[in-house]
């Protein structure tokens, strides 16, 4: 097809966008390759209203595609988001990306995750945008490939950067000792990120621990997401936990999926709860690894805790006891509005009995989910009549109970 064909298939496409529904357009781009870049690019210029642009893989970008698109960041006033999902960008494309996103003064996110072509030069070249640039809010860079130092020159580049709230790396799995460094390093000195997504990262040896203590100072931080990470090391638990006692803006934290490496790595973190009085919400669900200490320190945590009001403890192991603790501790707790319990292993009669007892004193919590749970003989009625009780309880999830006794 030849590219004058090309302009003209684009312009009638952008007409049809714009011609019906609302002004806030999103196109979607699939099976594209430089020349449709460059005919899109066109296309736009005398086009107003497309705020959001999707590339989503099966496409064919060279750098010539991309040099096309770092021309639009360059050169709209309108576009906020863009979104360059399993795009196979180069060294050069990742230049004219970041080129354009130096004098961008209109986007507002970005997405990068899954471009594993971007060599270490396309990576500073990014991370030298960033560090200039005031405009952009959020970017993710989930399931990418940095190779040697690339994650290290954009784990840097937040120290310099004054615009980003939302940063996702989720899936990191190349960025290496120096990388993990000089992540935590900017974390002490950047004063507007808020949210970080750190699940299925490996840490290695002493990355988990660095980024872990750098939330000691940090000031700004209100989210984080540590779910299904590798190499965090019972020395990165106590370093989180240290943190935690000295941490003012932290709200929320996903530990799920996490290896706590011994019981002693869990108790560690539950343990400051008890101290805490930022954190809100916790999410502990599909912790394996934890044993008798760990959920003891739980338990007495939340007996004393202020501040949370959500936990998420579903798909745990309790072993003998350990439920009944935890259970225990909701008679004395005055923060919590909702629990997840749902489909936890290892929980007496007992154990349930204890929740019931919890239950009828309880005046705070408002949601409980007990789905997917097996109450042996006696635990479900003890439960239910718990209920006749409880004069705060809005929301309790029963699906898939199982009352035959427990093994």
């Amino acid at each position: 097809m030849l590219r004058t064909e090309q302009q003209v298939l684009w312009q009638r496409r952008l007409d049809e966008f714009l011609d019906v529904g609302d002004r806030e357009n999103l196109i979607t781009l699939i099976g594209i390759d430089d020349e449709d870049c460059k005919a899109l690019l066109e296309g736009l210029k005398s086009k107003k209203g497309i705020t959001s642009l999707d590339i989503t893989g099966r496409n064919q970008i060279g750098d010539e595609g991309c040099k096309a698109l770092g021309g639009l960041l360059n050169s709209s006033q309108e576009l906020k988001h863009i979104r360059l999902s399993s795009v196979r960008i180069g060294d050069e494309g990742s230049k004219n990306l970041a080129e354009g996103l130096k004098s961008s003064n209109s986007l507002k996110s970005m997405e990068l995750s899954g471009c594993a072509a971007t060599g270490v030069e396309g990576w500073k070249a990014l991370a030298e945008s960033l560090a200039i640039n005031r405009v952009l809010t959020s970017i993710k860079v989930k399931g990418c490939d940095f190779g040697n130092g690339g994650f290290a020159a954009v784990a840097a580049s937040l120290a310099a950067n004054c615009a980003l709230t939302s940063i996702d790396f989720a899936g990191c799995e190349t960025a290496g000792a120096e990388g993990w460094k000089a992540l935590a390093e900017s974390l002490t000195i950047n004063c507007v990120l808020t949210s970080i997504g750190l699940s299925g990262c490996d840490f290695g040896i002493d990355g988990f621990e660095a980024v872990a203590a750098s939330l000691a100072t940090n000031c700004t931080l209100t989210s984080i997401n540590f779910s299904y990470c590798k190499g965090t090391y019972s020395t990165g638990w106590r370093a989180l936990a240290d943190s935690l006692q000295v941490n003012r803006v932290l709200t929320s934290m996903d530990l799920s999926d996490c290896d706590f490496n011994d019981d002693m790595g869990f108790a560690a973190v539950a343990a400051n709860l008890a101290t805490n009085r930022c954190l809100t919400s916790i999410d502990f669900s599909r912790c394996a690894e934890t044993g008798v200490e760990g959920w003891k320190a739980l338990a007495e945590s939340l007996t004393i805790n202020c501040v949370l009001t959500s936990i998420d403890l579903s798909e745990s192991r309790f072993g003998n006891g350990d439920f009944a603790a935890v259970a225990a501790s909701l008679a004395a707790n005055r923060a919590l509005t909702s629990i997840d319990i749902g489909g936890c292993e290892e929980t007496s009669v007992e154990s349930w009995r204890a929740l019931a007892a919890s239950l009828q004193v309880n005046r705070v919590l408002k949601s409980v989910d007990l789905s997917c749970c097996s109450y042996g003989n006696g635990g479900f009625g003890a439960v239910a009549a718990s209920l006749a009780s409880n004069c705060t309880l809005t929301s309790i999830n029963l699906r898939c109970a199982q009352q035959r006794p427990c093994a």
